[in-house]
């Protein structure tokens, strides 16, 4: 008995709505068309569609789509995308965090995925977190003796190792669909990122803080918390005075505070990525 011919183009039609409706052809309907699909593959890819376990919206879009609402969370990844296994969603997801289309991140509540945006660390600064973390971590350590009294730690202390790690670092991009609003650069961290910037191609050793605010005229509070937010963006880095006794009381004020009652008496310029200032 001669088989029963096939309209491959009602076929393609068919496919393409079920695809658009549901972002792949559901198992039922996979089962009634499976063996017609290589007649009308090529065509499917030529549309844009990606031939797999089924028929579906490519999968790399998907996840990218899903990544713009934010964290995903890798476990249970394949139930939110349409026609993939757990190993199609593992392998597409590895090919964008290769190509930076996505980062690969570790969360408390578990590992996931992220489009890339101003709240991700690079991963090569992560040594340099721990050893801050671990300074905060000695620092506390030192105020919880076994016995005796109970001293505690002053707030500025702890965050002036951590807040270049809390505060986002801007970028010149402009933010896509989806991602947070970036924290917008005030007008004096620009001004002294510049100035800092000019002075170091005039020398390579350190600035001092207190002569950068008194020549460009910078109000004290208002440089000080300009300085410490420039440094948090990774704009130009903070350092402390290295001796004890060697700053006066009027530049001493003139000082960010830093780690255990150390004042952050020098900067440093760094080397701008993009546009940033």
């Amino acid at each position: 008995m001669a088989r029963t011919s096939i309209d491959l183009d009602a076929l393609l039609s068919r496919v393409e709505d079920l695809v658009r409706t549901h972002g792949a052809v559901p198992r039922g309907e996979l089962r009634a068309i499976k063996r017609h699909l290589p007649a009308i593959a090529p065509r499917l890819v030529a549309s844009g569609l990606e031939v797999g376990s089924t028929v579906r919206r490519p999968l790399e879009a998907q996840l990218l789509d899903l990544a713009k609402g934010g964290f995903l969370p890798s476990k249970g990844l394949e139930r939110r995308v349409a026609g993939a296994s757990a190993r199609e969603v593992k392998e597409a997801a590895e090919r964008l965090v290769r190509r930076g289309a996505l980062v690969d991140v570790v969360r408390e509540s578990g590992p996931g995925l992220v489009a890339p945006n101003g709240d991700v660390l690079d991963a090569l600064d992560l040594a340099e977190l721990l050893r801050c973390l671990s300074k905060v971590q000695k620092l506390v350590r030192r105020a919880r003796p076994a016995r005796g009294m109970r001293p505690t730690v002053l707030r500025s202390d702890v965050s002036a190792p951590l807040v270049r790690w809390i505060v986002p670092a801007i970028e010149s991009a402009p933010a896509s669909a989806g991602e947070s609003p970036r924290l917008a650069l005030s007008p004096l961290v620009a001004a002294l990122a510049r100035e800092i910037r000019n002075r170091s191609r005039e020398t390579s050793l350190p600035i001092r803080i207190p002569e950068l605010l008194r020549s460009t005229g910078t109000p004290v509070e208002e440089g000080k918390r300009a300085l410490i937010d420039g440094a948090a963006r990774g704009l130009f880095e903070l350092e402390p005075e290295s001796g004890m006794g060697r700053l006066s009381g009027e530049d001493a004020e003139l000082c960010p505070p830093g780690p255990m009652g150390t004042r952050l008496s020098w900067v440093v310029a760094r080397e701008p990525k993009g546009n940033d200032v």
